[in-house]
């Protein structure tokens, strides 16, 4: 992989990671908040910053799957969903199950296979 391609995975990566925690940062302490209170999270420093990184992180797709087959990219691009899994554990001390652990080797096994 060359140094550009990987650097705009990393880049995909951080933005999406990014994205998806600020939302749940916006709207943290909100269950019982009706729709628009938490649609209004979006304008929150949180809400406005995940928005921002997800607007990145479709920019940086479009150059992605620009460069590469889309089978391959999408393969990739579901670590997301791992790097998403441990920031949560990490930061928002959410606790993935056992079986989520699994889920996760499995999605990382997968990518190595098809990449």
């Amino acid at each position: 992989m060359r140094a550009m391609s990987l650097g705009l995975w990393l880049l995909f990566f951080a933005t999406t990671v990014f994205g998806h925690v600020g939302m749940k940062l916006a709207v943290q302490g909100k269950q019982n908040a009706s729709a628009l209170e938490t649609v209004a999270s979006l304008l929150q420093p949180w809400g406005l910053s995940a928005t921002i990184a997800w607007t990145l992180s479709a920019v940086i797709w479009l150059l992605i799957v620009s460069r590469q087959e889309l089978y391959v990219a999408n393969s990739i691009s579901s670590l997301r969903y791992v790097l998403i899994a441990l920031v949560c554990w990490g930061i928002l001390q959410e606790t993935p199950a056992a079986k989520d652990w699994v889920g996760m080797a499995l999605i990382t096994v997968g990518v190595i296979l098809v990449r």
